[in-house]
């Protein structure tokens, strides 16, 4: 096995999605109903986005892009870590989900063990 620091994203979630699969569920409902808040607060989100490196649309169009794999492979994530991976942690998705997973780590729904295997996968 390759060190942490030199495995990709895509194969850091897989092997997160396999020590935690209790997880998976949880995560999937938080990062889904984000999706869903920041399209359905677009305006509201516009009017303080500021001068962020990634634009206001771009960042709609990419909680659309979760939604819409979310809606159509949803229960397969639960259990295929390698889908999972795929559609939510490859390419500019990634953005996305990536952002909603630091921010789910710090919720009370999360498991403490489940957050330090973030921090120790993902920050690094």
């Amino acid at each position: 096995m390759k060190p942490i620091h030199r495995l990709s994203l895509k194969n850091k979630i897989k092997i997160l999605h396999s020590l935690f699969p209790g997880e998976i569920p949880e995560y999937i409902c938080y990062l889904k109903n984000r999706a869903i808040e920041t399209i359905d607060s677009k305006e509201e989100i516009a009017s303080g986005w500021g001068n962020n490196v990634i634009k206001q649309g771009y960042w709609t169009f990419l909680a659309n892009s979760t939604f819409d794999r979310i809606r159509r492979y949803g229960n397969s994530f639960e259990h295929c870590g390698k889908l999972f991976a795929k559609l939510l942690f490859k390419d500019s998705v990634s953005l996305f989900t990536v952002h909603a997973l630091m921010q789910y780590i710090e919720t009370e729904d999360c498991s403490p063990k489940f957050a330090l295997a973030v921090k120790l996968l993902i920050e690094m």
